[in-house]
């Protein structure tokens, strides 16, 4: 499913497979929503499903739209009948990734606060709770993405940094004739254990080395791990498959971003080219996995 903007900033979900279209409210009914103040192209970071509406009748289904949104990235949802978006109240509204898994949504802030949504309930707008929390000194100044697990794992999720050669050349700013940037490691952690209060909780966090037969997919699309009798024909078990989801190279860059697309042998800390073809860029069309219908 895709995100449809118009010039009206009306939205609507549309499966361009099947040609299902789902409208959903405009974007001026966010709370705290200012046209002048947010980009329209870019408002929405990031866009996860509970669940996949039907192709009869969407619009009776029982599914949750869950997004990251606005400048500083807070998290909002939306339900089939519900005229405007609802969002959710957090002590931190800058979030980095956002999952559905084991019937729930969770969500990790800039701060490496991770947190559950209950939006299933009936008041759900202030029923974000922190249940993890991943310590600063693992993911300082690296972006942080949350992974939904394979299958087989204990957790329900895994929580991946990535470091980046820095957007800027020097004090001056973004160096448009010259854009540096790019990827130059991965790290992924597993949850051991947490204990305290959400106030004080404190979490354990143990390092992955080697994925096994799983591979993991970051970018612009909801992050997943997948076991290898997942995985279509060549996808290599052990690697990270990521896309450019470096929002300044989109929006600053003339030509648009795209240009840091690989893959990752995390074992051997080594990054390759995803293909061989050229690189197309582009300002509007980030690159999306796309997830079958397993």
């Amino acid at each position: 499913m895709v995100v449809d903007y118009r010039t009206t900033r009306e939205m609507s979900l549309l499966n361009p497979f099947s040609g299902v279209e789902i409208e959903l409210p405009n974007q001026n009914t966010f709370p705290e929503y200012d046209l002048y103040e947010m980009d329209p192209d870019i408002f929405v970071r990031r866009m996860v499903l509970s669940s996949r509406p039907s192709r009869e009748s969407p619009e009776d289904d029982d599914f949750v739209v869950m997004i990251i949104c606005g400048g500083v990235g807070f998290l909002a949802f939306w339900r089939p009948k519900d005229l405007r978006w609802n969002r959710i109240e957090t002590r931190n509204s800058s979030y980095a990734d956002v999952i559905y898994t084991n019937g729930q949504f969770y969500a990790i802030d800039h701060m490496g606060n991770v947190v559950v949504c209950d939006v299933f309930e009936a008041n759900p707008t202030d029923q974000a709770r922190i249940i993890a929390r991943f310590s600063p000194e693992l993911w300082d100044k690296k972006e942080l993405y949350l992974v939904k697990s394979s299958s087989t794992d204990d957790e329900p999720f895994l929580v991946v940094t990535r470091d980046n050669i820095p957007n800027y050349e020097d004090e001056q700013g973004f160096e448009l004739d010259k854009p540096i940037y790019g990827t130059t490691e991965f790290q992924v952690f597993e949850l051991v254990s947490t204990a305290g209060g959400e106030k004080e909780i404190t979490s354990r966090w143990k390092e992955i080395k080697n994925l096994g037969s799983r591979s993991i997919f970051l970018g612009h699309s909801s992050s997943m791990c997948l076991q290898n009798n997942k995985l279509a024909p060549g996808i290599k078990p052990g690697h990270i498959y990521f896309t450019d989801d470096a929002w300044a190279a989109y929006v600053e860059i003339p030509e648009g971003g795209g240009k840091d697309i690989g893959l990752y042998n995390l074992e051997k800390g080594v990054t390759a080219p995803l293909y061989d073809a050229p690189l197309r860029l582009s300002r509007t069309c980030p690159s999306l996995w796309i997830t079958p219908n397993f």
